[in-house]
């Protein structure tokens, strides 16, 4: 296999780039909705209406990621997370959130559009990672449920362990997509495999 060929569009849904099946670096598939909360953990009417709204509390300790019936609650700092929930709901989710929010030193707001999310997995799936990404990703250090605000390249993004087999998915800025995901598959390059008859 030659050199990854990246899409014209990356913030469109892309197929699978798969490396000898020992990586496979996609953009998700299904869009999903995100939430952006803001908020004090330790008030309980702010825990109790994140409880109600998308089925479980926003994690309180720092770099994880808490599994609500709505989908992954991700740790971003202190007082902030983000949601993600199905994107058929977003509207209702948020809605019951702002609601039982008002009046309150809180916030939800919409940023679905705002992060394209690349999945990057296989056994090599570290080792391209990080090539440009300065996290400690070995399995002691990273395990699932982990995650981490950190950079690819020149890049801010958020970086979740969601598998350990291992699977990670990286939140990467709508903005900046194209220049990450041209990271991640030049980091494949070295371990594509040669075309036929070569190598």
């Amino acid at each position: 296999m030659g050199s990854a060929a990246m899409p014209d569009a990356p913030y469109v849904q892309a197929p699978a780039l798969i490396t000898e099946d020992r990586i496979t670096g996609a953009w998700e598939t299904v869009p999903t909705g995100k939430i952006l909360l803001r908020g004090d953990p330790a008030d309980r009417l702010f825990h109790r209406v994140v409880t109600q709204a998308l089925g479980a509390g926003p994690p309180t300790e720092p770099n994880r990621v808490q599994t609500a019936r709505s989908g992954p609650i991700v740790w971003f700092g202190p007082d902030e997370w983000l949601a993600e929930v199905p994107d058929g709901d977003c509207g209702r989710r948020l809605e019951e959130l702002r609601r039982g929010l008002a009046g309150t030193h809180a916030a939800a707001v919409d940023v679905s559009d705002c992060h394209v999310v690349f999945r990057l997995s296989g056994a090599r799936a570290r080792d391209v990672l990080a090539k440009t990404c300065p996290l400690d990703l070995r399995p002691r250090s990273f395990g699932p449920g982990d995650c981490a605000r950190s950079r690819l390249g020149q890049a801010s993004v958020c970086v979740i362990l969601a598998d350990p087999s291992p699977v990670f998915r990286i939140f990467v800025p709508r903005s900046i997509a194209d220049y990450a995901g041209q990271l991640l598959f030049t980091g494949m390059e070295e371990f594509a495999a040669p075309p036929a008859g070569r190598g």
